[in-house]
């Protein structure tokens, strides 16, 4: 988990964050796959289709904003794609890993356990980015930012990790908590100002949608 955070904070700098978040849903396919071959998961025709579905919308995300000539933008078009896959990658397996440990042991162990090694990992990731100039750039802003949006994603793993153990269907789970998708584009919209090639990301954000939606059936 850890490592796909680093990752995608690699890959979200690089890339709008509407197109991230929209090519990032490929670990929705992960872990459905991987639900179906390693946790013996149902795999329903709906899942399948819902599945398909998201791979089309990050494909239409991912072209997006290739449609320039700019060797160097493709370059790092690129580049920025292939993080955001490896940490839609990671995540997945991550995903997956974490419902697998659950099965061996309860909510609180986990949680003790699973916090604390994600927590180390990201500090030893952390530290090779370290240096005087960004600690100086590391004001109270920052901080407090930092701990609001740590706070809240300690939340969200707690209310997912209690989700997938109640339905005992990590796919099923995973493809309704990525119903944010579509808030996260707008937000993008009306906050970042991001409108770089609105009608093919809209059209992948739309795919995507329903690609959730039918999953969830």
């Amino acid at each position: 988990m850890a490592v796909s955070n680093w990752i995608s904070f690699a890959a979200v700098r690089r890339l709008p964050v509407a197109q991230f978040q929209t090519i990032n849903q490929f670990y929705v396919v992960i872990v459905v796959m991987l639900g179906w071959v390693l946790l013996k998961e149902g795999l329903n025709p709906m899942q399948i289709i819902g599945a398909s579905l998201l791979f089309i919308a990050a494909l239409v995300a991912i072209r997006a904003t290739n449609t320039g000539n700019n060797k160097v933008h493709r370059a790092v078009h690129v580049k920025s794609v292939i993080l955001t896959l490896a940490a839609a990658t990671t995540l997945g397996i991550a995903l997956v890993t974490e419902k697998a440990a659950l099965g061996h042991m309860d909510i609180g162990a986990y949680l003790i356990f699973g916090y604390s090694a994600q927590t180390l990992a990201m500090v030893v990731l952390a530290l090779k980015d370290v240096s005087r100039q960004t600690l100086r750039a590391f004001g109270k802003n920052e901080i407090k930012w930092s701990a609001g949006m740590g706070w809240a994603n300690a939340v969200t793993g707690v209310f997912y990790v209690v989700a997938i153990v109640g339905a005992n269907n990590i796919s099923l789970v995973t493809a309704i908590a990525s119903i944010t998708l579509p808030l996260l584009a707008l937000a993008a919209y009306v906050i970042l100002k991001e409108r770089e090639d609105q009608k093919l990301l809209w059209v992948g954000l739309s795919i995507g949608f329903l690609g959730l939606l039918v999953s969830a059936l």
